[in-house]
């Protein structure tokens, strides 16, 4: 009755386990490899996301780096443009000329206007007053003309003088007429004054050369040619000292 076991049955049951007992040695060491591979993504994770920050820190810094080697070759530029202050007036000029930046043609016109009073103000207070009269108006009364021809044509040689000026001087540009830039608008202002008085120096003196007349004649050809340049050059003072209180009060208002 009792069973004979063969002794190749019984080295077959201790050679090999149970399906069972492989089952739980995979399970066991995947669970193990699964828990091992989770802290070295985690690990490498970590590691990863520094290391893209380091690298976005550092293309950050390279940028800045670049951006301010860049401002610093433009200042260089522009220092060493400014060391050329005949060629950058040349072109400051000859583009305000060729390229003129006007904002509010009101302002052109109130300018014109303002330089066509001029010369009434000067009949009305020195003519009408018999304080003085100009060389303009006692040509236009000599030859037996009325004053008003003589207060047009001089009104629009002063008109002239004043737009060549406005425009080299940029006067007609935003940062010259509105209130917002008050330093630069006198300033701007001023420098085209300049340049107006010394068109209007120039004329009078190409004026008085095509007549014959030189300031190294003064003192020494008679009295006629003393005083026509002494009115030329009074001329000269009023146009410019009345042009610049009614062009100032006319840009004020």
């Amino acid at each position: 009755q009792h069973v004979q076991v063969s002794p190749l049955q019984v080295h077959s049951y201790a050679g090999y386990p149970s399906r069972f007992g492989v089952v739980l040695n995979v399970t066991a060491m995947s669970a193990v490899l699964a828990t091992y591979a989770k802290r070295v993504y985690q690990h490498l994770d970590k590691r990863g996301r520094r290391s893209v920050a380091t690298r976005l820190s550092k293309m950050n810094e390279s940028e800045e780096l670049m951006e301010e080697n860049d401002k610093k070759n433009r200042a260089d530029v522009d220092a060493g443009t400014r060391k050329e202050p005949g060629f950058n007036l040349f072109k400051y000029g000859l583009e305000a000329l060729l390229e003129p930046k006007i904002t509010d043609w009101r302002v052109v016109q109130g300018d014109i206007l303002a330089c066509f009073a001029v010369p009434n103000l000067v009949v009305v207070l020195f003519v009408r007053t018999a304080l003085y009269s100009p060389e303009w108006a006692r040509l236009s009364t000599s030859i037996g003309q009325p004053v008003l021809p003589a207060i047009l044509s001089h009104g629009g040689a002063l008109a002239i003088c004043w737009s060549l000026g406005a425009l080299l001087g940029r006067a007609w540009e935003a940062r010259a007429i509105y209130p917002n830039h008050p330093q630069a608008a006198v300033s701007r202002i001023l420098v085209a004054g300049i340049i107006a008085v010394w068109i209007l120096v120039v004329s009078t003196e190409i004026n008085l050369f095509a007549q014959g007349i030189t300031l190294q004649q003064f003192g020494k050809v008679g009295y006629d040619v003393d005083m026509r340049l002494i009115r030329a050059h009074v001329d000269v003072f009023l146009d410019s000292t009345l042009s610049l209180l009614v062009l100032g009060a006319w840009r004020v208002a």
